[in-house]
């Protein structure tokens, strides 16, 4: 099948529509693309009708990578579709980052597509939910001297609060080497823990018999889904104390009974690995993956563009 390549316009946007609606994609692609974060927006085209669309974007957060999707709508060979389109815009555009791109595991021909073109996964994320009629009780706490406190009481004590701040962006870091965060101050940190949807008296933290080392942490935000709350970061300043998180969220659990919200929607990381330790520990039901795949820059694709 023969592809035109070319810029997409917002005359192109009823056939987006189309190309989202065929293929399950969220509406919002069509906001993304006309964000000033959006790099650059082509079409593959077949008889002046849009196939499939590449679109990529930067991030503050994380400005090392450039972000791409790939929207492959029906009819054409969309591994095809997919590896054209990609193989243009590296060959036409100026690629100075790793191109880092996610997909739900169920889109097998556009996860041939990219192990074709020469990206590796990188990471695997579940975003399962907990109903919590069918949680477990609170896990027992392996030091009955460490003490348990919720970040609404400790977000003013300033030792606490760097000391948390500095725990976070240490465990962020070390979970996300292959997309290094931004350089961040600790009180940018302490404004990402203190986000405008961070539950400050559902969010828990353990601390030491002295009450002035924290050993562990979990954070919890509201949700725009309703009858809902979202598990948020969480770490241990120790492997050994990983299973106190358990602890921990099993008072989020309680704390989200309490305001009678029935679920708990996590989002655990491959790369985290005590994170996937509370997602095993609790009945999240099965879910499929979100795969985040990513290439070097300069790594040429590996994949024929032939048939």
């Amino acid at each position: 099948m023969q592809f035109t390549i070319k810029k997409y316009e917002i005359k192109y946007e009823e056939q987006l529509k189309e190309i989202l609606h065929a293929s399950s994609e969220d509406e919002n692609i069509i906001q993304m693309i006309k964000k000033p974060s959006n790099k650059m927006a082509y079409g593959a085209f077949v008889e002046e009708k849009l196939a499939a669309i590449f679109f990529s974007w930067t991030s503050r957060f994380h400005p090392y990578c450039l972000y791409f999707r790939i929207v492959v709508g029906p009819g054409p060979d969309k591994t095809m579709a997919a590896k054209r389109l990609l193989a243009w815009v590296q060959e036409h555009e100026k690629m100075e980052r790793p191109l880092q791109t996610s997909l739900w595991e169920t889109r097998h021909e556009l996860i041939k597509a990219y192990e074709d073109m020469g990206f590796e996964e990188i990471r695997r994320t579940y975003m399962p939910t907990l109903k919590l009629g069918a949680a477990a009780a609170p896990a027992a706490l392996i030091r009955t001297n460490f003490k348990i406190k919720t970040l609404k009481e400790i977000m003013l004590i300033d030792p606490l609060m760097n000391k948390l701040a500095f725990m976070v962006k240490a465990n962020y870091e070390n979970t996300h080497m292959a997309n290094p965060v931004a350089q961040l101050e600790t009180d940018d940190w302490k404004r990402l823990i203190l986000a405008e949807d961070t539950l400050l008296d559902g969010s828990y933290i353990c601390l030491d018999e002295g009450e002035s080392e924290i050993i562990a942490y979990s954070f919890l935000h509201d949700s725009d889904e309703g009858d809902a709350y979202e598990l948020g970061w969480c770490g241990a300043s120790e492997k050994k104390f990983t299973n106190v998180i358990d602890y921990l969220v099993s008072h989020q659990i309680n704390y989200s009974r309490g305001k009678k919200v029935s679920l708990l929607i996590g989002e655990f990381d491959t790369t985290d690995e005590t994170a996937m330790a509370v997602m095993e520990a609790f009945p999240f039901e099965s879910v499929p993956a979100w795969i985040t795949y990513q290439r070097k820059c300069g790594t040429p694709g590996t994949g024929s563009l032939s048939r």
